[in-house]
């Protein structure tokens, strides 16, 4: 399937942010002039925290319906927009894994490597990729264009470990500074190499109009690369000292979306069914629990003579003020007053009567 091969739009895109919202406009070969916009920085950590296994799992589910479409002889325009349109699905989950699967589709429709999505890939994944990309009389084979992902997998997870280090190496200069966000900006740009190598960063700014209706104008940063894009949301995190935290369960930077003192994030980790902010909270009381020995046979105890109130074999009143003298003793133990062999001894002892 050889079609004539569009030219690359210059840049991949531009942004302004205005009211802690940042405001991008793509310009891909598949999605001209897509315009949309987030909190600053929240699709920057989404994106440090999204597993690679997404985006796997995302690219060959497309090279199987462009496959599947293409041999039962559908236009190539169709394939196109129904790719283009799961692509766009996504941008809600995080508009960095989107841009990756456009450029993967116009791989796989165009047989046309965009650059400005996947750089820095180097080593052996050049020198393949450069087997891949060179030309063919009848096209990429579906053997290539399959193995093609693992490629731009690896850019990908590059830039996301890279994205994660560098929110982690920010958070931690942040802790009991009293420097302005755009002074600790500064120090890790002069000190640090890894930021420095990574993330130093030099803008070009134009002015244009963003609403043709409005007539509205704004000083626009041109972003020649998603690695510009990462750059930019990550300079206008700390520049605009919006806080980010790394949430309790997962580990994984999040902003909040309610309080700003959430302790956890709303995603879903893997093998997970709830978010974080569903059950951080209890899993953080059974890992407290599961480290705590006073609190593991406390809450044992607590079970046990729970069940036997509810069987009937113990009165709700002997039950209440079991459990009240249990819960001091408890705090007690804790707080040093009482030994561990003590408190182990009488919760044995009253718990496990007949």
């Amino acid at each position: 399937m050889r079609r004539t091969k569009r030219n690359q739009p210059e840049p991949l895109a531009k942004a302004f942010t205005k009211d802690n919202q940042v405001y991008f406009r793509l310009q891909t070969a598949l999605m001209e002039n897509v315009s949309y916009n987030s909190v600053i920085g929240r699709n920057l950590v989404n994106f440090a925290f999204l597993d690679q296994g997404l985006l796997e799992r995302c690219m060959h589910e497309f090279f199987a319906v462009y496959v599947q479409r293409r041999d039962r002889g559908v236009r190539p325009d169709s394939i196109e927009e129904e790719l283009v349109e799961r692509s766009r699905r996504l941008f809600i989950r995080n508009s960095y894994l989107s841009i990756y699967l456009l450029g993967y589709v116009q791989f796989l429709m165009d047989e046309v490597f965009d650059p400005r999505i996947f750089s820095g890939i180097t080593g052996d994944d050049k020198s393949l990729l450069n087997l891949i990309m060179k030309e063919k009389p009848d096209g990429i084979p579906d053997m290539l264009k399959s193995g093609m992902i693992s490629v731009l997998i690896r850019s990908y997870e590059s830039k996301r470990k890279r994205a994660e280090k560098a929110l982690k190496i920010v958070w931690e200069a942040s802790q009991g500074d009293t420097r302005t966000p755009v002074e600790r900006y500064c120090q890790l740009e002069q000190e640090d190499s890894f930021f420095r190598k990574h993330w130093h960063s030099t803008f070009t700014t134009t002015l244009g109009v963003w609403d043709a209706e409005t007539g509205e104008s704004v000083r626009f940063t041109v972003l020649e690369t998603i690695d510009d894009m990462l750059r930019y949301e990550m300079v206008q995190l700390l520049v605009e000292g919006l806080g980010y935290k790394f949430c309790k369960n997962c580990g994984m930077p999040f902003i909040p979306s309610g309080r700003s003192d959430a302790l956890y994030c709303d995603r879903v980790m893997a093998g997970q069914e709830k978010p974080c902010n569903k059950i951080g909270a209890n899993l953080a009381a059974k890992k407290k629990v599961a480290r705590t020995p006073a609190l593991k046979i406390y809450r044992q105890a607590y079970q046990r003579m729970n069940k036997r109130m509810e069987q009937g074999y113990l009165e709700r009143e002997a039950y209440d003020s079991w459990v009240t003298e249990a819960a001091e003793k408890r705090d007690q133990c804790l707080a040093g007053e009482l030994s561990y062999k003590e408190f182990a001894d009488w919760i044995n002892a009253t718990s496990r009567r007949r």
